[in-house]
């Protein structure tokens, strides 16, 4: 199944922040933006989130369209988006490192 970054409301939907039109920008700071998830009005919560705090979640394309999962819907995967990119990183660090070692051994 697809991975997409959504934030998960108190009620336990999920809202991707790709499709979803509850997602607004809500205004900017010195370390990014903070976004408004506003759900739908049997919940009515209003979550404010950053980027750092999206997660990532396996779910089907078709509910995926439909902008936002209910609970059973969908799969949360193990680390945040940040945690992800920050990992991603130190991979890519850590291999252009033993790599540069390679070649300088040449």
């Amino acid at each position: 199944m697809p991975i997409h970054l959504g934030i998960a409301c108190g009620c336990g939907r999920v809202h991707f922040i790709a499709s979803s039109s509850r997602i607004e920008v809500s205004h900017a700071t010195e370390s990014g933006s903070v976004y408004k998830l506003t759900c739908f009005p049997d919940c009515s919560a209003i979550t404010y989130f950053s980027h750092a705090q999206l997660r990532r979640y396996s779910l089907s394309e078709l509910v995926f369209r439909r902008s936002y999962a209910n609970l059973g819907e969908y799969h949360v995967e193990s680390r945040t988006y940040a945690a992800r990119k920050r990992a991603i990183t130190c991979e890519k660090n850590v291999y252009e490192a033993s790599d540069s070692k390679n070649v300088a051994a040449k």
